[in-house]
C-alpha cells in the first residue's frame, strides 16, 4: 500500500481534536486523515483510511480524477438552482422549484457519487402529488430534466466522474390519448406522437366549430370582442390578456365600406408583452432551522423585503397584486394583422367600454372592476363559449387550440408557410431570413384568407 513519502506517495495521517465537555473535561477525538488528488479522505482507523486511499488513487487512475464522496444531493442541487433562476423565466423557476422541493429533497441525503441509473428511475417512478395520486407524464419529464442538469453540472465540477442520469431511461407517456382519426381543419389526420418528447398533436377546430363559436360569442360585446380576438389572431392566452391599448393601431378603411356596411376598420397588433402571475418569496434571509424566517413570518407576501421569484433584471411591469406584464415566449416586436371583421369588432368594443369600465392598466381587455383578468377565469370563459356552441369535449380543452386552428386554416388556404411562422411567432431552425422582414401587407393579406375560409361576412354580429 502507498505509504512511503519518499516515493510520493500517500498515506494516512493521524489528526487530533480536543473539545471541552459541559463537565469541564477534555476529550481527545482521533481519526485518520489523507489528501488524494486535491480532496481530502479521513476514517475512524488507519485501516480504514488506508482502505479509501487506495480506493480514491484507483478511481483516479479510472477516471483521471477521485470521486467526491461528500457532497450530498440536496446540497448539491440547491447550490445549482442558485445559478440556474438567473437565465430562467419566472415561470421556469417556479416549476423548478416546486420539482425540487416537493420531489427531490426527499433524497436530499443521497451521495452524489452513491446516485445509480436504477435510483433516478426509482426517484422518477415514486413520484406522487401532494393527495397521494401518481404524478403526470410532464411532470416526470420535468424531473427528469432537472436531475440530467444536475448531475452533468456535478461532472463539470469534477464532484462525480459520470451521470447516472445519462444511462436512466426517460419518462414514458403511459397513455397516449385519442386513437384513431381525428377531424382538422384539412381533413382526417391520424394521431401522431413527437418520438422525442412523447407529446402529441394538439386538436385543432373544424372550420365549423370556429365558426359556432363565432356566432354563438356574437351576442355580448364584451366577452365575445375576447373571443373573436383569439379565434382570429392565433395569439397565445398571456400575449391575449396582457394585450395593451399602447400597442394596438385601428384606422378606419373607407375602401371597403359599402352602403349597408357601416364603419369599416383594420390594423396591426405588436406584441410586446404577456400577462404572468408571479410568485414572491421572502427576501430577510434564510430560514432557520426551525423554518422560520428572519422576519418572523411564514408566507412570502407577508415579509417587509418580500421580492418577486424573477431572475436579476427581468424586465417587467408590475400592475397589482401577482400580475405583471413581462416578455413574450416568442421574440418582442410580431406584427398579428387585425382584419376588417375583428377590427371592427375590437373598434365597437373600445368605444362601448371607454368611459364605462375603468382601465388603469391600459389593458385592451379587463374585468368590469378594470382589474387584469385571470389566466383561469379566462379560460373558464372560454370552456363556457364552447359549451355554448356545442363543441365536444370542451372540458379537456384550454383555449390554445385556437392557435393550433388559425395555423391550420392559414396552411389550408395555401398561406405562404414563412408568412405564417411570422404571424404566430413560431421558431424554426429552418426559417429563413427572408421571413424575419415580411412586409406587414404581406401578413395582412394572409390573414385576410381566414375570413374567406370562416365565411365571416356571413356571421352577423349580434350585440
Amino acid at each position: 500500500m502507498p505509504r512511503i513519502r519518499k516515493t510520493g506517495a500517500v498515506y494516512p495521517i493521524r489528526h487530533e481534536q480536543r473539545k471541552t465537555l459541559k463537565d469541564g473535561t477534555v476529550k481527545t477525538y482521533v481519526n485518520w486523515q489523507a489528501k488524494v488528488d486535491g480532496r481530502w479522505v479521513s476514517a475512524k482507523t488507519y485501516k480504514e483510511c488506508d482502505r479509501k486511499i487506495a480506493e480514491a488513487l484507483k478511481e483516479k487512475t479510472e477516471w483521471g480524477m477521485g470521486v467526491d464522496r461528500a457532497t450530498r444531493l440536496g446540497e448539491y442541487a440547491e447550490r445549482w438552482f442558485e445559478l440556474k433562476r438567473r437565465d430562467l423565466k419566472p415561470k421556469s423557476i417556479n416549476n423548478y422549484a416546486s420539482l425540487i422541493s416537493v420531489h427531490l429533497c426527499k433524497y436530499a441525503n443521497e451521495k452524489l457519487s452513491e446516485v445509480t441509473a436504477s435510483a433516478v428511475q426509482r426517484m422518477i417512478a415514486n413520484m406522487r402529488n401532494l393527495d397521494g395520486t401518481p404524478c403526470s407524464y410532464n411532470r416526470q419529464l420535468g424531473f427528469y430534466n432537472i436531475l440530467n442538469q444536475i448531475f452533468k453540472a456535478a461532472v463539470a465540477d469534477r464532484l462525480i466522474p459520470t451521470s447516472p442520469v445519462t444511462s436512466a431511461a426517460r419518462p414514458k407517456r403511459r397513455d397516449m390519448g385519442l386513437a384513431g382519426d381525428r377531424r382538422t381543419i384539412n381533413g382526417p389526420v391520424a394521431v401522431s406522437a413527437d418520438r422525442r418528447s412523447g407529446t402529441q398533436d394538439r386538436k385543432a377546430f373544424t372550420v365549423e366549430q370556429m365558426q359556432d363559436m363565432l356566432e354563438a360569442s356574437s351576442d355580448d360585446l364584451f366577452l365575445g370582442a375576447r373571443q373573436w380576438w383569439r379565434l382570429l389572431t392565433g395569439m397565445r392566452q398571456g400575449e391575449i390578456l396582457g394585450a395593451t391599448l399602447d400597442d394596438l393601431d385601428l384606422w378606419r378603411d373607407k375602401t371597403l365600406e359599402t352602403p349597408d356596411s357601416g364603419e369599416i376598420w383594420i390594423g396591426t397588433y405588436t406584441v410586446n408583452w404577456k400577462l404572468e402571475s408571479l410568485d414572491k418569496e421572502h427576501g430577510c434571509g434564510e430560514p432557520g432551522r426551525d423554518g422560520r424566517y428572519p422576519c418572523g413570518f411564514k408566507r412570502p407576501s407577508s415579509c417587509p423585503r418580500y421580492r418577486w421569484r424573477v431572475p436579476d433584471g427581468y424586465d417587467m411591469i408590475h400592475l397589482c397584486k401577482g400580475y405583471a406584464l413581462t416578455p413574450p415566449k416568442s421574440a418582442r416586436g410580431k406584427v398579428v394583422p387585425i382584419i376588417p371583421q375583428l377590427g371592427t369588432v375590437v373598434h365597437r368594443y373600445l368605444e362601448a367600454t371607454e368611459n364605462i369600465i375603468p382601465n388603469p392598466y391600459n389593458l385592451i381587455f379587463r374585468t368590469r372592476e378594470g382589474m387584469p383578468l385571470a389566466a383561469l377565469d379566462d379560460r373558464a370563459s372560454f370552456r363556457d363559449l364552447m359549451r355554448r356552441a356545442g363543441i365536444p369535449d370542451y372540458e379537456n380543452r384550454y383555449g390554445h387550440e385556437c392557435r393550433n386552428s388559425v395555423v391550420s386554416l392559414l396552411f389550408h388556404m395555401k398561406v405562404d408557410p414563412g408568412i405564417i411562422q411570422r404571424i404566430v411567432g413560431h421558431s424554426s431552425i429552418a426559417m429563413s431570413e427572408h421571413y424575419r422582414t415580411v412586409p406587414v401587407e404581406d401578413l395582412m393579406r394572409g390573414m385576410e384568407t381566414i375570413s374567406d375560409g370562416l365565411g365571416l361576412k356571413q356571421i352577423e354580429w349580434k350585440a
